[in-house]
């Protein structure tokens, strides 16, 4: 595996604590909340994060002998470790685009100017210029409704396509958490990609809450966690406002082309002017 001597530099980077029987979060402050979840007799780990510090290195003394990695999608704070790890699954769709190493030029752009100067930006003892996340190869894929037996608890796999195409979500049948990848939090939406599509998300979201009986409690990959599951309802009212034509709120420009930004109570929406390609992310 490559990058296997990647050392821990900085030991508050990552916050760890069990946020449901069996469930740790494996928190990046600022950046992503990665989720090991436990089993009787294996573990998952949910995202592997942005690959600044050895995750693996905090990950195994927690989980079972038998771990397997999925990813909830390709973006490069989801996919950052996958390359310490021998089994790493993510959407067919998908499964191609983990597999390029990330170079730090287009790191570097994707994170912004002025990354250096946020109190939050880099582990101690780590270069931006030295950072680059390793492509990493699928040992399978994740299709809708497959099944991970970990001994005592189930997850269930549903695609959640929008932000990206190959979004994924996990339910969790023991905690009665959804863990939701960019699916669902209370931070900024990014739906102004190329990839992204305000209707598939939508329909996304309809899918998920006919099943909402089945979750009490969302565990998401960025901002505050957990989230009652009834959050998405707030999610479904504010997307189909922007689908029924409403204005945005600002044209922003951060990301090199315009983007209609949208404010709502506890998030921000970014999507793609209508009739626009979106922002390409990476080359």
């Amino acid at each position: 595996m490559k990058d296997k001597a990647l050392q821990n530099t900085d030991p508050n980077w990552y916050h760890i604590e069990e946020v449901a029987p069996g469930i740790h979060v494996i928190e990046e402050p600022g950046y992503v909340q990665n989720y090991l979840v436990n089993g009787d007799e294996r573990s998952l780990l949910i995202d592997t994060g942005t690959g600044l510090q050895n995750i693996r290195e905090v990950v195994r003394p927690l989980a079972r002998p038998q771990l397997d990695v999925v990813n909830t999608h390709w973006h490069f704070d989801h996919i950052g470790g996958n390359a310490l790890f021998e089994r790493v699954g993510i959407a067919a769709v998908e499964a191609a685009l983990i597999e390029r190493d990330i170079e730090n030029d287009e790191l570097v752009r994707v994170l912004g100017p002025g990354f250096e100067t946020r109190d939050f930006a880099l582990p101690k003892g780590v270069r931006l210029a030295d950072y680059r996340i390793p492509g990493s190869k699928a040992a399978f894929t994740i299709a809708d409704g497959d099944r991970f037996d970990l001994g005592g608890r189930v997850l269930e796999a549903i695609a959640t396509p929008g932000h990206t195409r190959g979004s994924l979500s996990f339910l969790d049948d023991l905690s009665r958490c959804l863990l939701t990848g960019d699916f669902a939090y209370q931070d900024t939406y990014f739906l102004h990609f190329e990839e992204s599509d305000v209707d598939r998300f939508l329909a996304s979201l309809d899918r998920v809450l006919a099943r909402r009986a089945a979750f009490d409690r969302l565990l998401p990959a960025h901002g505050p966690y957990p989230l009652p599951g009834s959050f998405l309802y707030d999610v479904r009212k504010a997307f189909r406002k922007i689908a029924g034509g409403a204005p945005p709120d600002v044209v922003d420009h951060s990301w090199g082309t315009p983007s209609h930004r949208y404010h709502f109570e506890t998030f921000d929406v970014l999507v793609k002017p209508p009739g626009t390609e979106g922002v390409r992310i990476f080359a």
